[in-house]
């Protein structure tokens, strides 16, 4: 291909370490359209940004280190499927890099700069969450008859759902009201058992 020629210059006020140096030129090459990726022998090549993806760069599993070199990481989901995932946060990766779901393992494969894959994750952990969870809860009844409290809860939690969408009333105690009904978890069905 052709040749890679030109010049980058560091200024620091202060005394870098080479580690530093060198996390600040791969991140003038990534300006520049360039990363970097293990060739054979250890030796080190400059390639374009677009054809990163196709070249052996490093994969993580377990850590995303904070450079801006591209690499490949892979993230398992614990609660939300990887292709929802992908749909949702694939503008955030960049122009050269990539997103793929492996849906087997719900698993997310992003190639992008050490960088902008850190800022992703942090996204993906909050979002990457356990919801809500349906129960079944079985209530004795001593007093009363099954279908008597059935009814009851059944024509409370209607006013509940219409309170929703209505606005807000006027009276602090309605308000007050409203608001602790619209923090009371919903009930998707009772059923009474006259046993």
């Amino acid at each position: 291909g052709a040749k890679i020629r030109g010049k980058i210059t560091i200024i620091s006020d202060r005394k870098m370490t080479k580690d530093e140096i060198w996390e600040t030129f791969l991140s003038a090459l990534e300006v520049a359209g360039y990363t970097t990726v293990q060739g054979p022998a250890g030796l080190i090549k400059l390639v374009p940004l677009r054809e990163a993806i196709s070249s052996p760069i490093p994969i993580y599993t377990d850590q995303t280190p904070a450079t801006d070199q591209f690499i490949t990481r892979l993230l398992t989901l614990k609660n939300i499927s990887a292709i929802d995932m992908a749909t949702a946060i694939k503008s955030l990766v960049s122009k050269e890099g990539n997103l793929f779901a492996y849906p087997a393992t719900n698993t997310l494969i992003v190639t992008d700069s050490g960088m902008n894959i850190s800022r992703i994750i942090k996204l993906v952990e909050q979002l990457d969450t356990e919801g809500p969870q349906e129960t079944l809860q079985i209530i004795h009844i001593k007093y009363a008859t099954a279908k008597d409290i059935a009814d009851k809860i059944t024509q409370l939690f209607e006013v509940q759902t219409k309170q929703r969408g209505r606005a807000q009333p006027a009276r602090r105690g309605r308000k007050a009201a409203a608001q602790q009904l619209s923090e009371t978890p919903p009930i998707s069905k009772v059923i009474p058992d006259e046993r």
